[in-house]
């Protein structure tokens, strides 16, 4: 299961007078307006209420897990992302 967050990078907004744009479509963005939108095009809604009303169009596949099942963010930062960890070994070709 991925749910991809949205975040306002606050300097950048404040910087480029955008701040109150940014929160604002950080906010929409987990409206049922547009949650009805991205499951139109086939993303699972997290708003519960869309998510109710399309349950059927994306039923719960056995086996689906969060991050707490391997352990937490800190976890795999540490484990796969680290200077030491699984992922970095992989790209450096260790």
């Amino acid at each position: 299961m991925i749910e991809n967050p949205a975040a306002v990078v606050r300097t950048y907004a404040e910087e480029h007078g955008t701040l109150d744009l940014a929160e604002a479509f950080v906010d929409y963005l987990r409206s049922p307006e547009a949650q009805s939108i991205f499951a139109k095009h086939g993303f699972r809604p997290v708003e519960e209420s869309v998510y109710e009303k399309n349950k059927g169009r994306f039923p719960q596949p056995d086996g689906l897990f969060d991050i707490e099942y391997l352990g937490g963010w800190d976890h795999v930062r540490k484990t796969l992302y680290s200077k030491r960890g699984i992922w970095y070994q992989v790209l450096a070709g260790i």
